[in-house]
């Protein structure tokens, strides 16, 4: 179970408790958004019901309509999470002074710190990196995902 904690160096990146717990669930929810985005694509179609001619209520459903809001709205928080990694990334590539992260995954970082450590780790130096970097990488990623998701 991850830990809620946040970087209090961080001043101007600290986020309230709830927002950062809702980003935290989003990102740990981010590998089921994208099966359930892919699922609805390619269902979104083919899997309306057929009608008997029997009324089923008093309102006019829509399921393809609903498919395609939910479609909508999971493709705009994925693109919301997609865009906070890149931007992170970019950083940590500068940062780390490595010419290519290609390979990191910064969703499994956050929600992992021996993952982060093993990607971050320098074969030059035998340390590895701290917690409170892991903290900051947390901290700066839950930000940046907030913000493009209009919660801050």
């Amino acid at each position: 179970m991850p830990q809620y904690y946040q970087s209090k160096r961080l001043v101007d990146c600290q986020l309230p408790r709830d927002v950062f717990k809702r980003v935290s669930a989003m990102i740990e929810g981010y590998p089921r958004m994208k099966h359930e985005m892919a699922f609805l694509r390619g269902n979104i179609i083919h899997s309306t019901p057929k009608h008997d001619g029997h009324p089923k209520g008093s309102g006019v459903g829509d399921p393809t309509a609903n498919k395609a809001l939910r479609l909508a709205k999971l493709a705009d928080e994925l693109d919301c999470i997609e865009t906070a990694v890149n931007d992170v990334n970019r950083l940590y590539t500068q940062k780390m002074k490595r010419k290519d992260l290609s390979s990191f995954d910064a969703i499994s970082a956050f929600l992992d710190y021996r993952y982060f450590c093993f990607a971050m780790y320098k074969p030059d130096d035998e340390r590895e990196p701290a917690r409170r970097t892991w903290s900051y990488f947390k901290t700066l990623l839950a930000y940046k995902m907030a913000e493009n998701l209009g919660l801050v």
